[in-house]
């Protein structure tokens, strides 16, 4: 986060999104990172991504309405991404 703020990005951290089904809220939940209003970014910290945690991104995208999540995950010796776009 703070890198990307060094860089120029504005950047918002556990921020809040609301899941709602036929405009009524069903529930209250918090992305890692949203860069610019633009990217979502998703941080892990496990052995191995899996189906869930990319279907996670899938859903933070449809609530916020954006189309881009970066999926991180720091819990190998390399660092893994993944990139998700939200279909149109």
């Amino acid at each position: 986060m703070l890198e990307l703020r060094e860089a120029g990005f504005t950047v918002a951290q556990q921020h809040g999104a609301t899941v709602r089904y036929k405009d009524t809220v069903v529930g209250e939940y918090f992305i890692n990172l949203r860069v610019d209003d633009a990217v979502l970014v998703a941080l892990k910290a496990v052995k191995a991504l899996d189906e869930a945690h990319c279907l996670q991104c899938v859903n933070d995208l449809k609530a916020t309405g954006l189309d881009l999540c970066l999926l991180l995950n720091f819990g190998n010796p390399c660092l893994e991404i993944k990139r998700l776009v939200r279909r149109l």
